[in-house]
Parts: C-alpha cells; sequence; structure tokens
C-alpha cells in the first residue's frame, strides 16, 4: 500500500475507481476477517495521509457516503489503539514532535484524549528538564483542564524540593495556588529535613 500512497501523493490526476480500488484494500485491511490480523490503527493513518496529499481522495470520501460511513468504522474501532500510540509519544522524552502535531497525526479530535496528552508532555518535560517550570509547560503544551494544571504543578514542586529546593520557593515558581498541595510540598521539605537529620547521626 506504501507504494499506492507515494502514487497518489504524486499523482492527484488519478480516477475515482482506483482511488476507491485503494480504499477498498485499506479497508480490508482494518476489517480482516481474522481480529488479530486486522489493523484499523495503520489503515487509518494511511486513509489520513491520502486524504490529506490528495485533493481528488478528499473529493471521493466526501461525495460517497458509504465510503464515509466505513471511515467512520474505521475511526470508531481504532481509536483506543491511536489514543495509546499518542500517549506513548507524549510521554517519550525522544519525541521530537510538539503537542499538536502528536494529536493531529493520531487524529484525536475528544478534547478528552487530547488533554491526556497535552498533559503527558507537559510532566514529561517536567521531568527531563530540571529548569523547566510548571507555567511554562502548562503553556507550551496548551493544557487547558485545572486538575491537570493543578496536577503539573505539583509534580514539578515536589521534584524542586526534592532537589534541594526551599518549598516557598518552589511553590512560588511554579505557581501552585492550591493549598492543600502547598501543605503537601511541606511536607515533602519536612520528610526530607528528618531523611538528612537521620543520616547526619
Amino acid at each position: 500500500m506504501r507504494s499506492s500512497q507515494k502514487e497518489i501523493s504524486m499523482d492527484d490526476n488519478l480516477p475515482n475507481d482506483v482511488l476507491s480500488s485503494i480504499f477498498s484494500q485499506l479497508a480490508i485491511q482494518a476489517d480482516s476477517a481474522t481480529p488479530f490480523e486486522g489493523d484499523p490503527a495503520a489503515a487509518f493513518y494511511e486513509i489520513n495521509a491520502l486524504r490529506s496529499t490528495n485533493q481528488r481522495f478528499r473529493a471521493l470520501i466526501e461525495s460517497d457516503e458509504t465510503i464515509r460511513s466505513k471511515i467512520n468504522k474505521i475511526e470508531k474501532i481504532s481509536l483506543f489503539d491511536r489514543a495509546t500510540r499518542a500517549m506513548k509519544e507524549a510521554e517519550n522524552p525522544a519525541c521530537t514532535k510538539t503537542t499538536n502535531d502528536i494529536i493531529t497525526y493520531h487524529g484525536l479530535t475528544d478534547p478528552k484524549f487530547q488533554d491526556r496528552v497535552k498533559s503527558a508532555a507537559a510532566a514529561r518535560d517536567i521531568d527531563a528538564i530540571p529548569d523547566m517550570v510548571a507555567p511554562a509547560a502548562i503553556e507550551l503544551h496548551g493544557v487547558t483542564l485545572p486538575d491537570s494544571q493543578d496536577s503539573i504543578k505539583w509534580r514539578a514542586t515536589r521534584r524542586d524540593i526534592i532537589a534541594g529546593m526551599a518549598a516557598p520557593t518552589a511553590i512560588e515558581r511554579n505557581e501552585m495556588t492550591n493549598r492543600s498541595m502547598q501543605d503537601r510540598a511541606k511536607m515533602i521539605l519536612g520528610e526530607r529535613s528528618r531523611q538528612e537529620g537521620g543520616r547526619g547521626r
């Protein structure tokens, strides 16, 4: 199928019957008679790539209700797999894609899944980059849910305190305004002080 995709991206004048045949092969790939042989996510990525590079393919999808119905089915049955792959990418420190690129590539249109990916990428940066403060990670990855923002602020504050920073400083620089989390941060500092005192005896 990759050779077909390459031809389509180069030739935008292929007849509809050829495009329909290519789509049919992708649909078969997604909906194999043997469940473990089918790969709906792979078919989704192929279709998305074709749709983004070939105008006639997009027009065919818009004009053919049967094809649209099959694509909707592929999107539904591949959603969990695509979301899982997106999360793995977002959590991978070696990933160079932006959060929006990850979301777009995996076709995640549900805001719930989008925020999970954004939160995972922000948490990844907090863990991987010692100087990354929570507000910067939140802004960089577009995290909007208050609970997710609080979680990232807590993660960064905890990291800083464990690294030796005073709790008030860590709380302030990560803009952690949640009082309950502030108290938890101070408890971490107290526990660290007790551990250091015990080692000094």
